[in-house]
């Protein structure tokens, strides 16, 4: 059984490290992967917690935000499809960690907003992109 929590977090990482190296790629600066749950350790730009439930990266909304929404799409899809690609790559061998591997991309994909999953994050994007900006209303000063 612990060798299916110790490949569970190995999925979690993996998942993880497949965002950052796409924020890396777009040049997205002050990354934080953050690997588990309460008690954080910090260690460089990880923060690693012995309660490991999920993972997370955080990184600069300013670098983010000047990037054209399909680089953006590939950076939340990142860790998803290298869940599906675990999985694959796992199936042969063990067909629990092939899995918990497809169920985290599904689970990922999902777009729950109070558990901020990559699925919210997608539609957010594609909301903001999609809806007609709000121009402010000029309403003139009376004159006395």
């Amino acid at each position: 059984m612990v060798e299916y929590y110790i490949g569970y977090i190995g999925i979690i990482v993996i998942h993880e490290m497949a965002h950052f190296l796409l924020l890396k790629i777009f040049h997205v600066k002050e990354i934080q992967i953050t690997v588990g749950n309460f008690i954080y350790l910090p260690v460089g730009i990880f923060r690693i917690s012995p309660f490991v439930l999920s993972g997370s990266v955080a990184f600069s909304d300013s670098d983010f935000g000047k990037l054209k929404l399909l680089p953006k799409l590939m950076i939340v899809m990142a860790g998803p499809s290298a869940n599906i690609l675990i999985g694959l790559l796992l199936s042969p061998w063990s067909w629990v960690l092939a899995t918990l591997s497809y169920l985290m991309a599904v689970v990922s994909l999902l777009p729950i907003p109070f558990f901020k999953t990559d699925g919210g994050y997608i539609v957010k994007l594609l909301y903001d992109h999609l809806a007609p900006k709000k121009q402010a209303i000029h309403t003139p000063v009376p004159k006395k």
